[in-house]
């Protein structure tokens, strides 16, 4: 019995040792850290009551509405510097830069050209012209002066009359002189403040005898020039000066004499 017992006891304490030897030891445990607190949130503001709404005006028993029951408001004030910060901001980088832009640019010069005094070219756009010449003329013609008024189309084609007096000369103490007018037209060619002019005159040509106590006048005969006149336009003015040259052919006259060439000095306005 008592060995019985001795085994038995050896069998129940094998188990308890097995088990004991494979259970594994526990870990430590960590030491808890306190988490952070959220952040409490300040508490909000009670909103302000609502005013409350002015009553409507009622009107009397005239339709009129009575303002005796309002209360008194002050106009409304319009904020302009709300208005100005609320304006779109000037993003042209020639405006940021301070520097004008090209256009901006020809827009100013041309405006100070309109306040500017007239240059000289700006005569061209003077299309009504009236002068004044005096010269010499070959033959029997010598000494003459004359007059004329013209109009320049489209700056470009002149037209216009002339009159013409020579003095002539004095045989056996009977002068002799004659006078045309004529009909011009011609072409005019502008460079800077020059202005060229080829044309042609048509008129009638008058001789005039004087002697002692007499004087008569006849002829009234076909007669043809070509002409060539060079005028200076002087700066900022209508005045131009310049150089007139003809040859003068008289057709039908009874002492018909040769061509006579004709140069005279010239001076007018334009305007």
């Amino acid at each position: 019995m008592r060995l019985a017992a001795v085994v038995l006891a050896l069998l129940t304490a094998l188990p308890a040792t097995a088990h004991a030897q494979k259970k594994k030891p526990k870990r430590p445990k960590k030491p808890r850290t306190e988490q952070p607190r959220p952040r409490e949130k300040p508490p909000r503001a009670p909103r302000a009551p609502h005013a409350p709404h002015a009553p409507r005006e009622k009107p009397d028993d005239e339709g009129i509405p009575s303002h005796a029951d309002a209360p008194d408001r002050a106009p409304a004030r319009i904020d302009t510097d709300l208005e100005e910060r609320d304006a779109p901001r000037e993003t042209n980088p020639w405006v940021a830069s301070g520097t004008a832009r090209p256009r901006d640019a020809e827009a100013g010069a041309a405006d100070k050209g309109a306040d500017a005094p007239k240059r000289a070219s700006d005569w061209v756009s003077r299309p009504v012209l009236v002068g004044a010449y005096g010269g010499y003329a070959s033959e029997n013609y010598r000494i003459g002066f004359g007059a004329r008024a013209g109009y320049a189309i489209q700056d470009t084609f002149y037209v216009g009359a002339a009159f013409t007096y020579q003095l002539g000369v004095i045989v056996a103490g009977i002068k002799y002189a004659g006078f045309y007018p004529a009909a011009e037209g011609g072409y005019d060619w502008h460079f800077q403040s020059f202005t060229l002019r080829p044309y042609v005159g048509l008129g009638l040509f008058f001789a005039r005898t004087s002697g002692v106590g007499e004087t008569e006048t006849g002829g009234g005969w076909f007669s043809i020039y070509p002409a060539l006149s060079l005028d200076y336009q002087i700066a900022n003015t209508g005045a131009f000066l310049g150089v007139d040259s003809r040859v003068l052919f008289i057709a039908g006259a009874p002492d018909s004499r040769d061509p006579s060439l004709c140069l005279f000095a010239v001076g007018g306005l334009r305007f």
